[in-house]
């Protein structure tokens, strides 16, 4: 998994289990602590990886009369182990230096728990390169990352994945160290979708759109003073442009499917008969601004947001993440819509033995919209931010 996409994970991850939920809760964007000249940071880590795991190898540790795991990846264990061993690889220690190797290379760590009254791990044994567990592989990984900024061959970093650790003892863990980003995250840049507005259409009436069409937005932003809505994942807010790279945030919005007017498209048990009468949350995308990671993890009302906004010369129509269609902005009244100029794709697909024999007949000329969409705003005009 790309670094972009971890550190991205952090504002759309995967449904949390109760205890993951709490500790996410406590560890944010990270949490950091310095001892014996090694940072140590510990964070959450969303995995996309679809399945696909690389080999790991496993530190066996105790804990409290338990077999806990630390995981780390061969190469750059190696690599961390430079100058003080260096060796072309793992293999090349014995089994007695391996356990040595561990020893010294977690003893911060150890250190650290024990400066503050807390059970410290003790090193059991050092096993062979293995597939990673079913806990490993799962959505959601622990990281403790070891950080040593001032060595002679610069800056490293190792990456321990821990497997079977008391969520108890983890919480513990995270509250003696300090809240605080780690550097991965500090310096992550995150691409902001900004939008026009939102509609929402059935699934039947969104496998009819054709160009041409007009689709009405169910909640707008009001574009001619400057504003846009700004979306990531669960993060949803509105903004004023205050001049070409600076953005107010004026108030965060609840999650874009509790707004008036608006139906979630998450999965739910509906009859098969009516999946074409679910509602599919629809996305004007206007364009994109570029945002620190930390500075979004901690956003609040009134933050300005210095940023690299850039337009897109087409309105771009999103349904669940995905591109859709291009149109162009369109006044009717003062109702705000996106006129199809293409079509890219028609998802989601009807599901096999579905009722949707009889799409609604409409007019490719006229206006597509849901019925029970109301306007929100009553902005006049027809320019962007």
């Amino acid at each position: 998994m790309s670094e972009a996409a971890d550190l991205e994970a952090y504002f759309d991850p995967p449904v949390w289990p109760a205890e993951l939920g709490a500790l996410h809760g406590i560890i944010g964007l990270g949490r950091r602590a310095q001892t014996d000249g090694v940072c140590l940071w510990l964070s959450l880590r969303a995995n996309r990886m679809g399945g696909a795991a690389c080999p790991l190898l496993p530190i066996e540790l105790t804990l409290e009369g338990h077999t806990v795991y630390a995981w780390v990846e061969e190469t750059a264990f190696t690599e961390w182990l430079e100058p003080g061993f260096p060796i072309p690889g793992i293999a090349a220690l014995t089994a007695q230096l391996q356990c040595a190797a561990c020893a010294w290379t977690l003893a911060p760590w150890f250190n650290w728990c024990a400066q503050h009254e807390l059970s410290a791990p003790s090193l059991k044994a050092f096993g062979e390169t293995a597939a990673q567990p079913e806990t490993v592989s799962e959505p959601v990984s622990i990281l403790l990352t070891l950080a040593s900024e001032h060595t002679e061959t610069g800056p490293r970093r190792l990456d321990l994945r821990l497997t079977g650790f008391p969520y108890a003892w983890l919480h513990a863990f995270a509250c003696s160290m300090s809240a605080h980003p780690e550097p991965r995250a500090q310096t992550r840049q995150i691409d902001v979708m900004a939008s026009a507005g939102f509609a929402r259409l059935a699934v039947r009436q969104l496998a009819g759109l054709r160009a041409g069409d007009v689709v009405f937005a169910a909640v707008q932003a009001p574009l001619s003073e400057g504003r846009v809505f700004c979306k990531i994942g669960a993060l949803f807010f509105q903004a004023r442009r205050i001049d070409p790279n600076h953005f107010e945030v004026e108030r965060i919005m609840t999650d874009l499917d509790e707004e008036p007017g608006m139906a979630s498209d998450t999965a739910q048990c509906i009859p098969e008969p009516a999946v074409g009468d679910l509602p599919v949350t629809l996305v004007f995308e206007i364009g994109r601004m570029t945002t620190p990671l930390s500075k979004l993890a901690d956003l609040q009302t009134g933050d300005v947001l210095e940023t690299t906004f850039e337009t897109a010369p087409d309105v771009g129509i999103r349904a669940q993440g995905k591109l859709i269609a291009s149109a162009k902005l369109v006044r009717v009244g003062e109702r705000l819509g996106a006129q199809i100029t293409q079509m890219m794709r028609l998802e989601p697909q009807p599901q096999q033995d579905a009722d949707l024999s009889k799409p609604e007949e409409q007019s490719v000329e006229q206006p597509i919209e849901d019925d029970a969409l109301k306007p929100e705003g009553t902005d006049h005009g027809n320019e962007s931010a």
